[in-house]
Formats: structure tokens, sequence, C-alpha cells
């Protein structure tokens, strides 16, 4: 089963959190790393392949450094507390939270 059909939404995820294959974390994490099937999201496609690599997959933890290299080099600031300033949509200034994306759709959550 490829990325592409182990992600095909929220439902399947759920589900995977209770299951313990290692193989379907990792496909859950490709899913979201790329943005297949999911939005794409390096945090979940971080926790999937964290999830499997404690069950022994051993691509999981090759990928789980990749993804740690993305996130250092590519979105320094994923997951960490920022304020939003100097927006055009003063809706967003003076807003504070963890930095949620780096794909343009900036976010924050409290």
């Amino acid at each position: 089963m490829g990325p592409k059909e182990v992600g095909q939404g929220e439902r399947e995820q759920s589900r995977a959190l209770g299951n313990t294959d290692p193989g379907l974390h990792f496909n859950l994490g490709l899913c979201h790393e790329l943005g297949h099937g999911v939005a794409k999201d390096y945090l979940e496609a971080r926790r999937f392949y964290k999830l499997a690599s404690a069950q022994g997959h051993a691509r999981a933890t090759e990928y789980l450094s990749i993804i740690d290299e993305k996130i250092r080099t590519e979105c320094p600031l994923l997951g960490k507390r920022v304020v939003i300033t100097g927006t055009s949509r003063e809706d967003l200034n003076g807003k504070t939270g963890a930095a949620t994306s780096a794909e343009g759709k900036y976010g924050t959550k409290k």
C-alpha cells in the first residue's frame, strides 16, 4: 500500500494511532511529508516517523533524521513560539503561539 492510498484522510490517521504496524506509521509519515492525501505537515510527518522508528522500522529512523534536517533548514521556526508583527492583516498583528506552517499559510497554535 503506497502513501496515496494510506493518507486518504483523518479517519485513517486516527485508526493508525492505535495501530502498532510500523509500516503504516512510516507511510503516514511519507504522506504528511509530501502532502499526499493530507495537508503537508512536517511535524505530523516527524510524529509518524518517530512512532515507526520506535517500533523498529529502519527506514523510518533514516527519514526521521531527514525530516529533522528539513525542519531545521527549511522552516526553523516551526513548532517554536512566535509573535506576528508588521503584517497588513490587523487581525494577525500581535498574535502569539507556535508556528504551524512554512508553506505560505502561516498560522499559530496557542
